[in-house]
């Protein structure tokens, strides 16, 4: 058994298993048992190539096992040169929905590992996939530096970087990281601004906007713009058809809950604490880090 055929095969796993995270599906090939066992009784599994498809389907297929992410990441840092450009941008791809799922239990410790990991995409450009930027992901990078408080370089990435995403998606997409941009800095003078100064074409973008306008409002404490524009936001959730149910349900949650936090800002008589709570418990909303954030503030207050 050669090296390239033992390497395809564990490729073709990796493949394979993140898809069945993503995809939510129940799939196992026969080859996989008996590949992964050629790979460890085999002396091929010293061989730089194969160890990196191993540890990445290792890492795919044991979640809690965090020392394969960490291995796989130290093992591509040195051997990078023998992959594609495509194998590496599939390799660092896997790592990132890792990142992913993990940021679910360990929030903060795995923002700041996906944060390092499109670091080093951007430093040893792989980012780019012929020669275009996908939008989303230069939105996932902003979000992630704001998040962080990495907002010099949001700032620098946001402007150095628009020049690479589809004509098509560029307005919408440098508008909307602009505006978190502005949130994040509580410009929110300057994020109504670029808010109001264009009419998003996607479902996703209109969403995400809207969210972030509500977030807007309520850091104002402009009551009544914020209310009617709930309501409009609700309704645009009842009757879109394009979302998935999951983002429904996050953005309704929220919607629900900012209702929630005004109505405590009017009457102290609410008990915050059982709020908090509840948001704790469910936590299916779209922005739960700010949810918190924001009660733990009403909480402070009403001490």
């Amino acid at each position: 058994m050669d090296t390239f055929y033992l390497a395809s095969k564990l490729r073709n796993a990796a493949l394979i298993e993140n898809n069945k995270k993503s995809l939510q599906i129940e799939y196992q090939p026969k080859f996989i048992q008996q590949i992964t066992l050629l790979a460890k009784e085999s002396d091929l599994n010293t061989k730089p190539v194969i160890h990196i498809y191993e540890l990445c389907y290792k890492m795919l297929v044991n979640f809690e096992e965090e020392k394969y992410f960490e291995e796989l990441i130290e093992a591509l840092k040195i051997h990078s040169q023998l992959f594609t450009k495509t194998e590496i941008q599939n390799l660092y791809g896997y790592a990132r929905n890792y990142c992913s799922v993990k940021m679910m239990s360990d929030n903060l410790k795995y923002q700041k590992k996906l944060f390092e990991l499109y670091q080093t995409m951007i430093e040893t450009n792989t980012l780019l996939v012929n020669g275009q930027l996908h939008q989303w992901i230069y939105n996932n990078i902003v979000i992630l530096s704001t998040r962080l408080q990495k907002l010099e370089f949001a700032e620098k990435f946001i402007v150095e970087n628009k020049k690479w995403l589809a004509k098509e998606h560029q307005q919408n997409a440098f508008t909307y990281v602009t505006a978190l941009l502005h949130f994040a800095r509580k410009d929110y003078d300057k994020t109504l601004k670029a808010l109001h100064n264009i009419e998003f074409s996607d479902p996703l973008y209109k969403v995400h906007s809207k969210s972030l306008l509500m977030k807007t409002y309520y850091e104002l404490e402009e009551l009544i713009p914020l209310a009617s524009h709930n309501e409009a936001f609700s309704r645009f959730l009842k009757n879109n058809k394009q979302l998935s149910k999951q983002h429904i349900t996050l953005y309704q949650n929220l919607i629900k809950y900012v209702k929630k936090m005004v109505r405590v800002k009017m009457s102290s008589k609410i008990p915050v604490q059982k709020l908090k709570k509840q948001v704790n418990e469910i936590k299916q909303f779209a922005d739960f880090e700010w949810l918190n954030e924001k009660l733990e503030e009403l909480i402070e207050s009403n001490k």
